[in-house]
This record gives structure tokens, sequence and C-alpha cells, in this order.
């Protein structure tokens, strides 16, 4: 019987209200939360239109609990995350915590406290910056923040594709409860307004100065802030503790553009597909829908293309089908847009009202087959909504719910296993597979100094790579607008496509999707972004910069340049990130999403990501290996792997190798403060034991570690290492590739491919070191083991607490 996803509470918190009462009332009535402020910079003050939560006086008793400065972004999520289980009436000590999940969408997350560390930096020196900021500035800490406070440990996941970022969330917590791997998921979205977000679209010219008016006659957004978030449950779950059912999450669907690095596609194909996948992976005809959110920025590149779609999707019923934005009374809320604007299509269904589009000019509209509910809200018969979310780069995400009572037509699909037929790397170990296999062959790392080493820097040494001539393996068009973390991202997803011998074409292109994962995402490109608005003011931001900002363009230039109109999503989460991204697109493929995904994970080196994590004490010193006495933290290095993922029916159709087939996979997090791990590997070895028990096997002929050199990672692994059979052979690829943060666990997946092909295991480079006791009889030293490999279990364990794992079986084994 296929399941439900039900959805048993939800928050709201925006420029309307604190709460969900407050926001509901404000927008049925037509009011605007949208308000006058300014943002300094160097070069002065600069006044805007924009969405601020009023009297955000309250400080969260989480920030004093773990000794941590007030982050805004965290403050906006803390509360609509509590509010949301407050009315659910859920009582964790009655649930298994590995069976609850966070999903959060957000854009900016912790860049506000990031702005501060930087500030510091800037003015008084790095030796003089306060490193607590840092704790809660990467992307993924919102994520952390919540499941510490609310004590769940299942999937702990992040969002990043700019405004669709939070809709995609709830997406990802439907797909994690239908697969049967969790009960219950906190989803929604966050994101703090900031003064780097406001420059950056400034610079675009994509600011309207006045309180803009969606599908009408605005001239551009409104930004704003706000968090949303809902208790999504396993129907079953929900009725045995006897839960309110509010609305039932019917399915959603994700596409890209492939067109423009921020404009939207003007026919609005991208929306479009977006739209119909959702209704046909949720079984829902056109036909049923009562009412859509829309995007609705209010610039005039998305308004017209979303009306595009929103015609060609319901055509002759397009005038029975309000359309609304409800961007003119909030403001647009970046990440969190989706999640706040799906709140709102829920108060829609149960007040069986439409919501206004305000300040709408009826004598300026175009689209005059379109109901855009002009400026008064009105009663109108609600079963199913669904809401839109268009992101910068080309994200598109549409979702459906409905009433409880609501019986779709959708039918149980089969889950097929999802293969291997297509890898690539480029950075740390070689600038492609084979120069990474000669690595893992000859047991060889590369530690030197790198060229921007400084005196400011405890830390000296990161894992050297050669320069890649990019000439060769980028598209000439894209090399002048690419900064590093980009072409890295295109480099590695070549070298998977061509590798898999998948052609592109007009015929399949709509079916091959890319999912990317990142730890840090661009941030030599945010750095001298922020320092400029910082040093020099408003007018030296770089507006052909500042689309690079976002972590989903990476795989949007990717898209673009080779035509790929699937699903395509971006996560981040530390050093998890690309195996979060390869099990996400095991279940887009396993659940119809696409035919073949390309999964790429990738991460720079530059100077500002090395002087953080030194500031945060998490660098090697000692340049000893991983699992060795005395490590005392990470080789930092740059990377990118990728991997074409397959349906195993198409990949055999079309002839293709397999390289490997998905046994299982899975994901929890163990709750310890922010950018720490577990010393215990409690939550490494519930996953590890989680997957295994997926795959039907009892221990798997290889493990590859996740050791890092990180003391606590480092005992982590050992703990589990020990734990597996004496048959159980281990690898430790880090030790010869560093650690490219979210790229890491892709170099994992590579060792195992690595010795499927070739018959041997990995063993440690040669080195005055000394192995741990418990791991030194796993492990050769400057050789590698001949061993016959037929399965590998690939870990992944994050710098937040994050750990997931993949079983692999050689070739096509099923």
């Amino acid at each position: 019987m296929k399941r439900r996803v039900v959805i048993t509470a939800y928050s709201v918190i925006n420029d309307m209200g604190k709460n969900r009462k407050e926001v509901e009332e404000g927008i049925f009535s037509g009011s605007c939360g949208l308000s006058r402020q300014k943002f300094t910079y160097a070069d002065g003050d600069t006044e805007g239109v924009f969405g601020m939560v009023h009297d955000l006086t309250e400080v969260h008793p989480f920030f004093e609990q773990h000794h941590l400065p007030y982050d805004r972004c965290s403050q906006l999520a803390l509360m609509a995350a509590d509010d949301c289980l407050a009315e659910s009436g859920l009582d964790i000590a009655k649930e298994d915590p590995f069976r609850l999940g966070v999903s959060i969408g957000t854009s900016l997350g912790g860049m506000r406290s990031g702005d501060e560390f930087h500030k510091q930096w800037i003015h008084e020196g790095l030796e003089a910056a306060d490193a607590a900021w840092l704790k809660q500035y990467p992307i993924h800490a919102v994520a952390d923040v919540v499941a510490m406070n609310s004590g769940f440990r299942g999937c702990r996941n992040i969002i990043s594709t700019a405004c669709s970022a939070s809709a995609n969330s709830l997406g990802f917590a439907y797909d994690m409860i239908m697969n049967g791997s969790h009960d219950a998921i906190l989803a929604g979205g966050v994101d703090p307004m900031s003064r780097f977000s406001f420059s950056g679209f400034t610079a675009l010219k994509a600011i309207d100065h006045e309180f803009c008016r969606p599908y009408s006659a605005s001239t551009g957004i409104n930004l704003a802030e706000g968090a949303a978030f809902f208790l999504m449950e396993d129907e079953a779950h929900a009725r045995a503790r006897g839960a309110t059912i509010i609305a039932e999450f019917k399915g959603y669907g994700i596409t890209a553009d492939a067109y423009h690095p921020t404009a939207p596609d003007p026919s609005g194909n991208g929306a479009l597909r977006a739209m119909t996948n959702a209704l046909r992976l949720s079984g829902v005809p056109a036909e049923d829908i009562s009412y859509v959110n829309g995007h609705g920025t209010g610039t005039h590149a998305n308004d017209p293309a979303e009306s595009n779609a929103v015609m060609a999707c319901f055509g002759s019923r397009i005038k029975d089908v309000p359309l609304s934005s409800t961007k003119g009374a909030t403001g647009h809320c970046l990440g969190a847009a989706g999640s706040v604007e799906c709140a709102i299509s829920l108060m829609a269904l149960q007040k069986n009202m439409a919501p206004p589009t305000i300040r709408f000019d009826e004598a300026k509209y175009g689209g005059k087959e379109i109901d855009y509910v002009p400026n008064k809200a009105r009663e109108h018969r609600m079963d199913v909504v669904m809401s839109n979310s268009f992101a910068f780069g080309g994200n598109n995400c549409a979702i459906v719910v409905s009433r409880p009572d609501y019986v779709s037509r959708e039918e149980t699909a089969k889950r097929e296993p999802v293969v291997i037929t297509g890898i690539g790397c480029v950075g740390t170990g070689g600038l492609n597979a084979q120069e990474l296999f000669e690595t893992y062959a000859a047991c060889r790392r590369r530690v030197g100094n790198p060229a921007f080493s400084t005196d400011e820097c405890r830390a000296k040494d990161i894992m050297v790579s050669d320069e890649p001539d990019w000439k060769k393996l980028i598209p000439l068009k894209f090399l002048r607008r690419t900064d590093e973390v980009i072409r890295l991202t295109m480099a590695s997803g070549r070298e998977a496509l061509n590798s898999a011998h998948l052609t592109v074409t007009r015929q399949n292109m709509d079916r091959i999707g890319v999912i990317y994962g990142t730890g840090a995402g661009p941030i030599e490109t945010i750095e001298s972004i922020n320092r400029a608005g910082e040093t020099e003011g408003l007018a030296a931001v770089n507006p052909s910069s500042f689309p690079n900002t976002v972590l989903n363009q990476a795989p949007g230039n990717f898209s673009i340049a080779y035509m790929l109109k699937g699903p395509t999503s971006t996560v981040s989460s530390s050093t998890v990130s690309l195996m979060q991204a390869f099990n996400y697109a095991c279940e887009l493929l396993e659940n119809d999403h696409a035919d073949a995904i390309v999964v790429i994970g990738s991460d720079e080196c530059n100077y500002p990501l090395f002087a953080g994590y030194d500031k945060c004490g998490m660098l090697s010193k000692s340049l000893l290996p991983p699992l060795a006495k005395g490590a005392d933290g990470f080789l930092l290095a740059e990377g990118s792997t990728a991997f074409v993922l397959e349906k195993q029916s198409c990949a055999r159709a079309r002839g293709a190798a397999i390289l490997a087939t998905v046994l299982g996979n899975a994901t929890c997090s163990d709750n310890c403060d922010l950018i720490t791990i577990d010393p215990s590997g409690e939550a490494l070895r519930h996953c590890v034991k989680t997957a295994l028990d997926q795959a039907g096997m009892e221990a798997p002929d290889l493990y590859v570690s996740a050791a890092s050199g990180t003391p606590e990672a480092d005992r982590a692994e050992e703990t589990l290492i020990t734990s597996l059979p004496e048959t159980t052979l281990v690898s430790v690829p880090q030790a010869m590739t560093g650690t490219p943060l979210g790229a890491s666990s892709g170099y994992g997946i590579l060792n195992a491919l690595y010795s499927f092909e070739k018959g041997e295991v990995t063993g440690m480079p040669e080195g005055d070191y000394t192995l741990s006791e418990t791991v030194a009889d796993r492990m050769t030293v400057g050789k590698n083991r001949a061993a016959e490999i037929r399965t590998a279990c690939i870990s992944a364990v994050g710098f937040g607490g994050t750990c997931a794992c993949t079983i692999l079986g050689k070739g096509d084994c099923l």
C-alpha cells in the first residue's frame, strides 16, 4: 500500500507577524508588511523597501545554552520550529529520534554571522576576529541548530537553490518519508534580511525602490525575511499518535530551465514542466487544482514567464484557477519564500479563500485570461492547491497539497535499482579519473604550502593539485563569467557524461537532471563582494559577480552548457554534501523524476576558506594522515567529483557499461555542538547498520572510511571499524586526497570503484607515523592489498554531526 505524507502542524513568521494568526490576518485583509529601511555601506546609507520581522527582540535560550553569539537566521528558524512542534503535540520521548529528520531550505543561512566576522577581520585583523561567529556561518549550521534544539537525529539536510530552496526542502522531506526511512520530518525554510543580498540585487538593478506590484506594474523585487516550518508525517504514524491532520502533501516537481544564469526562460517552459511533473507524480489531474500561489516576484522577466506557464498548464480552465502572488504583501523571502507561501496556501485551503495580489493595477496587466485575484481576498472552494517557486539560475519547483479527504488517482510505482555508469573528477589526486586511480595505485599524496599562505594562520599546508588547462575542459563561452567552483563543477561533470557515453538530445534532455553538493560554495566570490561593500561601498559591488554567489549557480551553468533540463537541486552539508546529493538523486530516479542524473560535488580551496578553518582550529599542523597517532586536523584540498546515475532499465536499454549498483543508503545525525563530531560514533554506526539492513547484508567486503585526521572524526571511525568483522577490509581515501569539503565523499565512492575495477584495496601513504592500534591491523602502509571486492560501504561524516553512507555492489549485480 502506498504511503501518504500528511501535514500535522505548521508555523510562519514574516513581516506580517510573528505567528501564524497574525500572518493570516494580514494576508487575507490585504495588508502589507513592507516598510522603508536602511542599510549602511562604506559609501553611506541606502534606503529601500524591505520586509523585516517587526520587534524581533527575543533571544532564544539556545544561544546562551551553547555559548553562541546571536544569529538572526537561527533565531527566526528556532522560533518557527518551536511553534510548529508545539502545535504538533509530538512527544519526542515516545519517538525514535533517528526516524525524525530536519530539512531546511535557505539561500543565505548564517550570512549575517559571517558578515560580522568579516568586518572584524577587515578592520581589526584576523587574529582579533572572533571565531565564534564562524560556527553559525556555514549554510548547514541552521539545520544543525534546529536539529540540536528539537532532538531530532534522522536526516539533516539543507537545500540551497536560491528562491526555490524551501519548496524543494518540503519535497525532499516527502521523499524521505515515502521511502520508509522516517516517520516525521520538520521541514521548511528560513532567510534573514541581509545587506549582502540587498547590495547584490541592487547591483543587478533587480530592486523595486517603491512597493512592488506583482503581475502588473512592478519594476523589481522587495527583499524580505521570514521562516515557515511544517511537521510532515507518515499518515499511519500521525494517526497512531492521534495527531490532527491539516493537509496531505501530494507531491512535487523540480526542473531546470537550462537557459540563463539569472533570467528565467521567457516561454515558461521550465516552470511548466515543474508544474506538470508535480501533477503527474502526485496523481492529481490539472482539472482538480483549485488555486495556484504564484512565484510572482514583480520582475519583468519572471511574471510573464510564469503567466505563460500557468496558461499552458490549465488551458481552457485558466479563468477558473485563481493565481495570486503574496509577495506584494510580504516581500520576497528568498530561500524561505517557498515555505512561507506554502503556509499561505494551507491557510487558503483551510479558509476556502483565495489570498489577494495587492496593489494590482488592473489597467496595466497583460494576461487578461488569468484571474490574479486583484487587491481583495475572496471566497473560493479549495480542494487541491499548487504553490510555485522559480529561482535565480533556473531552478523550478512546484508543490501540490490537498485537503486530507481528497483522493487522488496516483498509482504505486515500482522502485527500480539505480546504477553508476559514468565518473569524473578534477583537482586533488588528479585532473581526471585516470590520474586519480594512478594516485590510488601508488598510495601517493602531495602536501605543500599554498600560494596564499600568510603568517596570520597557524596551519601552513594543504593537499596540492595541478592547475587544469580550463580551456580544454570547459566551453570557452563560459570561461569569462565563471569562478573556480563553477569551473571545477563543469569539468568533472563533463568527464562523467563522456565516461557514461550519455548523449544529450532534445528527446531526452528533460529526463536528465543535475544534483549538486557543496560544503562551502563560492566562498572566494562571496568574500570579494562583501569586502567591496564594506571597504568601498555599494557602488563597488560587481553585478557580473553577484549571480555566482548563490550555491546553485555552479550546477546551473553546467545545466546550461549541456542542456540538462531534468530535476536539479543543490544540497549543502559540510563534508557529507556529495553523499547527500548522491542519495537524493537515487530517490529521484527511483520515484521516476528522471531517467539519469549527473551528481556533482565541488569545493574550492582559497585563503578565506583556509583562514576560517584555521581560525576554528580544525586544520592539520602535524601533517599526519587520518587514523595516525597524533593526527590533529584535516588537510584542506580543492576538488570536484561527478557520477552519472541511471535507472537500471535505462542503462541496460542503451547498452551502458555499469560500474556499480546502489544497494542501500542512509543518513542520520549526532546532535553534537556546531562544527564538531561525536567521537563515540553512535550516529555513524546507526547510519551504516541502517544502510546495510536496507542492502540485506551483514557486512561489506570493503569499508571506505571518512576519517580525515580530525581527532573526533577519527575516533568515531575507529569505533565503527572495530565493530566490523575481520573479513571487511578498510581504505582511507582522505589520506591521499585530503579533504575537499563537499566533494570528499565522492572521492570515497571513486575509491570503492577503483577497488571493484582493480581488485585491490588502497593502503596508507608512506611516512613517519604510527597508525592507531585499533585499526593498524586493518590497513597496509605504502602498498595496496590484493582482494576481490564485490560490495563496499562508503561513509561520510560532516562537521556538524551529519552522517551518511551508501552501499555499492560491483557492476550490474541485481
